[in-house]
């Protein structure tokens, strides 16, 4: 590893790493570069300097001991001078965590266009990432996607209006 890199281990959900595996194709640690999409996306949540409220709720033991796998990226020179500090990790595993579920939900609504029932869909997606029951029930992921659905629906008849 060159000097002008530095390595950092992020706190994080053991499926949220088979989501980056899988999807981006890079195993753990991961070399972040500004010019790849994972690496504007880690750029981006760490020069996000608005208060971060859910840090609070992040940072108690209940709450990190979900948190029982480690993501290793290693940064940019650049990237590194940002601050990096544990609230800008924890707030990458939120952001991941975010992006994983929009995925979820766009991989459903797809399979749902070619007529798959939601709920197959999801196991579907769950399959596809090789998540384990226990990492991410398929029970929560199927409510996940089904209170975004209404929140979907909502917005649609409120712009409507």
């Amino acid at each position: 590893m060159s000097e002008a890199r530095k390595e950092y281990t992020i706190p994080t959900f053991s499926y949220l790493i088979k989501f980056v595996s899988k999807q981006y194709g890079q195993r753990s640690p991961i070399q972040v570069d500004e010019y790849t999409a994972m690496g504007k996306f880690i750029t981006l949540s760490l020069l996000d300097r608005r208060p971060w409220k859910e840090y609070a709720s992040f940072n108690t033991p209940e709450r990190s001991d979900k948190l029982s796998a480690s993501l290793k990226i290693i940064l940019t020179k650049e990237q590194s001078e940002m601050a990096v500090r544990k609230s800008k990790l924890l707030r990458i595993n939120t952001d991941l965590d975010r992006l994983f579920k929009e995925h979820m939900i766009t991989f459903i609504e797809a399979l749902r266009t070619n007529g798959i029932p939601a709920s197959h869909a999801c196991k579907q997606f769950l399959l596809y990432f090789h998540i384990e029951e226990t990492e991410y029930s398929f029970d929560a992921a199927y409510k996940h996607y089904k209170r975004q659905k209404v929140k979907r629906v909502h917005a649609r008849i409120a712009a409507a209006a």
